[in-house]
């Protein structure tokens, strides 16, 4: 009997689930739970689209948390775009953004945001970076920006992004501290707890790393990108 659960529990481990239904925010929500996510985000025959420039934004939270996983999913920037997705997510700060795309104010709760300003829920977590390489401003300044790589912490190698208005193909693997990024058929990038570490000592990010697991994030960037075909696994 002990072995049958074993077993049973190992297959339900490997079940693929997937993260973008149709016409469906199930598997979603705002970090705050407050923020309706339709406001910054549309979904339509399975394809998942940010809303540029809205008056709330936010990023998407997974509804579970995972430590542990494989991921997969396709997706396509407009030119100039950027975006994201980020696990091992380790919590949210809420900013009122007081000059575009320059100056935020930090508040607490989303409540404290008055009905005339802009708010937007911002995650903190390791990013797989996804942007428009061609011509979004950060990704031409800096490697560590572009897509396939590990945000502000490591370049891809080798760079394989398609041009803006393609779809991409991406993979995340996570499996006890060993991290592998994919995109488009190639490995982008792969690194482990103490590279990790060590590079976050050279570039210290807005954020630490108090546990290895969290939800799944799609981060809100002003611009316009689509998601489309997202699963995970549990490893």
């Amino acid at each position: 009997m002990v072995v049958c659960s074993l077993l049973l529990g190992a297959v339900l481990a490997s079940e693929w689930q997937n993260l973008i239904e149709k016409d469906s925010f199930e598997h979603w929500r705002s970090p705050s739970g407050k923020t309706d996510v339709a406001g910054a985000w549309s979904i339509r025959k399975g394809v998942l689209t940010t809303k540029p420039y809205v008056h709330r934004r936010t990023d998407l939270w997974s509804v579970e948390e995972y430590a542990d996983f494989e991921l997969e999913w396709e997706w396509k920037p407009r030119k100039g775009a950027n975006s994201g997705v980020k696990y091992w997510v380790q919590s949210a700060v809420n900013l009122v953004i007081e000059e575009e795309d320059r100056k935020f104010r930090r508040i607490a709760d989303v409540a404290e945001a008055k009905p005339e300003e802009k708010l937007t829920e911002f995650s903190l977590g390791l990013e797989y970076q996804m942007a428009d390489d061609e011509f979004e401003p950060v990704s031409i300044q800096r490697t560590d920006s572009r897509s396939g790589g590990l945000y502000s912490l490591f370049a891809p190698s080798p760079e394989a992004v398609k041009k803006y208005g393609k779809w991409n193909r991406s993979r995340l693997v996570v499996r006890g501290g060993h991290v592998e990024h994919w995109l488009n058929g190639k490995k982008t990038l792969e690194y482990d707890r103490v590279k990790l570490a060590e590079q976050m000592k050279r570039t210290p990010p807005r954020y630490v790393i108090e546990r290895e697991r969290g939800p799944i994030a799609l981060q809100y960037h002003q611009t316009v990108v689509s998601f489309r075909k997202m699963r995970i696994r549990r490893l």
